[in-house]
């Protein structure tokens, strides 16, 4: 793994996982957790708890003892990773009526059983992320009013195709770096704020047709972050129904062919990355159906004359367009706009 790959450098310590005062953090012996009852998690457990809404307020770093009741009166949770927590069950996690923020990151859990999140009526945020997770099933987060669900840094492979369906509330999910081998047509079944799809580092192959069928017809604008998978192909019908999309990263695949008619009924692309793929071209057609702002295509082998009708294209159309000052001169072609730096995806990665 390349040190660049370690983005938002991240130290297993309480002060870069939660914030918060490092000295507080550095008092805490660790112990030993005693033995876990999978109904009953949260307790003899080391946790930040803070019980101010205000998302600036201090924090109390305590063990907690009889956490149905500590809990009542408490805003945000953030579990330390000294806590060993292999499984949540049904009715675990139930009936905390303030609580909005719940931070399980790098705590083991490797199994959640339908039904462990319920009567949350505030609980917004959401992270499971660097955890042992290979399998989502339906009834774990489904009426939930999560604005946020954050399950990054998993094994996730298998997601049941209802995993996500009736979350009226969640506007970004993120399943970065797992090994998802595949985007299912049925997931996000009526969730009609969800904006933001981060996939950066899996497994996928393909974008087939209709690969976001539930988010057709939104009037949002839709984030897709699908870098560094295994993409080799996208479907002219992958998008459809995206009127707007913000970001589309789409770097470090396999792309060599990109489908003339593939943004056809997008309206508008803030940034478009394909950067580090296998494009030899665009096409003439591609380009003129496509409305782009910014376009990134450093790491291509894009042959020059090619080079030269995109520098072309971005002067009449107003886009900017960026390939690598390497591939400029070696064309021989000038650009208002160069590649220098390459753009992060938005992401935390650690080796476990």
């Amino acid at each position: 793994m390349q040190s660049w790959q370690f983005y938002y450098a991240f130290a297993l310590c309480t002060t870069c996982i939660f914030g918060g005062s490092s000295s507080a953090a550095s008092t805490v012996p660790y112990k030993p957790s005693p033995a876990f009852n999978c109904s009953e998690p949260f307790r003899n457990v080391t946790a930040l708890v803070y019980a101010d809404p205000n998302p600036d307020a201090n924090f109390t770093l305590y063990t907690i003892q009889d956490y149905r009741n500590e809990l009542q009166a408490v805003y945000r949770l953030d579990l330390e990773p000294i806590n060993i927590i292999p499984k949540l069950c049904n009715g675990s996690i139930t009936k905390f009526p303030l609580m909005r923020h719940l931070k399980l990151v790098l705590t083991s859990i490797g199994d959640i059983e339908p039904g462990s999140f319920e009567d949350l009526p505030k609980l917004t945020h959401l992270d499971l992320s660097y955890n042992k997770l290979q399998v989502i099933d339906r009834y774990i987060f489904n009426n939930l009013p999560l604005t946020e669900l954050r399950l990054a840094g998993n094994k996730i492979y298998n997601i049941d195709p209802e995993a996500f369906d009736n979350m009226t509330s969640l506007a970004l999910l993120d399943l970065s770096f797992n090994k998802v081998q595949y985007m299912d047509e049925m997931w996000f079944k009526n969730t009609p704020k969800l904006t933001t799809l981060n996939f950066i580092y899996n497994l996928i192959p393909a974008l087939e047709a209709h690969s976001f069928k539930h988010l057709e017809g939104t009037k949002m604008t839709v984030n897709l972050m699908f870098m560094n998978n295994s993409i080799t192909n996208i479907h002219r019908d992958a998008f459809k129904g995206l009127k707007s999309m913000g970001k589309l990263w789409l770097t470090g695949n396999k792309l060599r062919f990109i489908d003339d008619q593939l943004f056809n009924n997008v309206s508008a692309i803030d940034a478009l990355n394909l950067e580090d793929n296998e494009l030899f071209c665009l096409s003439e057609r591609l380009l003129k159906d496509t409305r782009v702002k910014e376009i990134h295509l450093s790491g291509n082998p894009i042959i020059c004359n090619c080079m030269t009708k995109l520098e072309q294209w971005s002067v009449q159309t107003n886009t900017k367009t960026y390939n690598s000052a390497k591939d400029l001169k070696r064309c021989g072609v000038s650009s208002r706009f160069i590649q220098t730096t390459t753009a992060k995806p938005e992401g935390v990665l650690v080796e476990l």
